[in-house]
């Protein structure tokens, strides 16, 4: 009977212990944590913090139906004169998640379904695939296309 309590002790006790090791953040929850925190600033009127999301540089490339563009410099000062000294015309910025792809330890393909809405009106949205990288410790965007 010893030998049986102790048996079942042992099974018990291999049952209740996970067989694997939790799997440490990668690249791909690290970029959506990176993207969740730029959302979070975007929603609070923080221009400069949701543009701290992108890569400042001017290879930055965004791509539209108006075709590719290049360069952080002009689309910061575009965000920056349209919301800066009117933050609560930005509205309310959601996103889900479609696909997250690492492409490497710094690089992540995010595509998501975005939309900002203001006042229960949408305002702008779509599906959008960003491309972001780790660069000097942080993740950025480097490319988002957009439609």
């Amino acid at each position: 009977m010893a030998k049986l309590i102790a048996s079942l002790v042992l099974i018990l006790a291999a049952l209740a212990t996970p067989a694997y090791a939790e799997p440490a953040e990668g690249p791909v929850e690290e970029a959506t944590t990176a993207f969740a925190e730029m959302r979070a600033d975007w929603n609070r009127g923080d221009i400069e913090g949701s543009l701290g999301a992108y890569w400042d540089s001017p290879d930055i490339t965004w791509i539209s139906r108006a075709g590719v563009t290049r360069g952080f410099a002009d689309f910061a000062t575009e965000m920056r004169t349209s919301y800066t000294d009117a933050p609560e015309t930005m509205g309310v910025y959601t996103a889900e998640i479609l696909d997250g792809r690492a492409l490497s330890e710094n690089s992540v393909l995010l595509v998501t379904r975005w939309d900002i809405s203001l006042d229960g009106e949408r305002l702008y949205g779509g599906i959008s695939t960003m491309l972001w990288r780790r660069i000097d410790g942080e993740w950025k965007i480097v490319l988002e296309h957009a439609s």
